[in-house]
């Protein structure tokens, strides 16, 4: 019977250790953008409204599909819209601002928006903004990306506040993935190098062990710390006893 209960006691254990460690394990990279955030504004009436949003985030990439190393370039944009007409196109009264930046790897694009023109930015291919690889290798690397958008009326000194609403306006940034694996030159710019048209990667994000994860592996080791602990006291009990 004290047989059967340290072999069930010890299998429990064993499993809740398991079931920790695989909850604990991080999540691969979400299909489409890989990381967005968007601040949106509207108003339907005067007054004042904000919005802003922000990601920092920690990946792993690995690079398979061929041998030594090289460079490629994350895939970012940041951009704005805004139907305002705000300061001289239109809409007296009224201002609109905002700004969107994305960072990957120290690399990063950013578009000001302010004065009420949401300006657009795309990222582009460019041999200056190429971060380095090594095939087969993981490497860490840090996404920041903020946006933020801005709104509000105001009394002109003439005193005009006619307008015209609704006004709405947004902006966003985000990470889309990652391109222009590339490599055999000995810089980023080097004409010699060639396209990796066969290199493939896995962009994995970083995530702390949830706390569920935690508690089983501590229910797990604390199970197995009573096992052992009933083992001994087993082993020595004297014989007669």
């Amino acid at each position: 019977m004290l047989l059967a209960q340290m072999l069930s006691t010890r299998k429990a254990a064993v499993l809740a250790i398991l079931l920790g460690c695989l909850s604990a394990l991080p999540f691969p990279a979400r299909a489409g953008p890989i990381f967005s955030v968007t601040s949106s504004v509207s108003l339907s009436a005067p007054g004042y409204v904000a919005d802003s949003g922000f990601v920092d985030e920690f990946f792993t990439l690995l690079v398979t599909g061929g041998s030594g190393s090289g460079w490629f370039t994350p895939l970012m944009t940041v951009q704005g819209t805004d139907n305002s007409g705000a300061d001289g196109e239109g809409q007296d009264g009224l201002t609109a601002y905002g700004h969107a930046m994305a960072s990957f790897g120290g690399i990063s694009i950013s578009a000001p928006t302010e004065g009420g023109d949401y300006s657009n930015a795309t990222s582009v291919y460019d041999p200056a903004d190429a971060l380095p690889f090594t095939f087969g290798v993981p490497e860490n690397f840090e996404l920041l990306l903020s946006s933020d958008a801005t709104m509000y009326t105001y009394i002109e000194s003439s005193g005009q506040t006619w307008m015209v609403f609704p006004v709405n306006g947004g902006t966003n940034a985000a990470l889309l993935g990652l391109g222009g694996f590339k490599g055999g030159g000995i810089s980023p710019a080097d004409p010699s190098n060639v396209s990796y048209t066969s290199a493939t990667y896995t962009l994995t994000e970083d995530e702390a062990p949830e706390p569920s994860a935690c508690v089983l592996i501590a229910l797990g080791l604390a199970a197995l710390l009573l096992l052992r602990r009933r083992v001994l006291r087993t082993c020595r009990r004297p014989s007669g006893a």
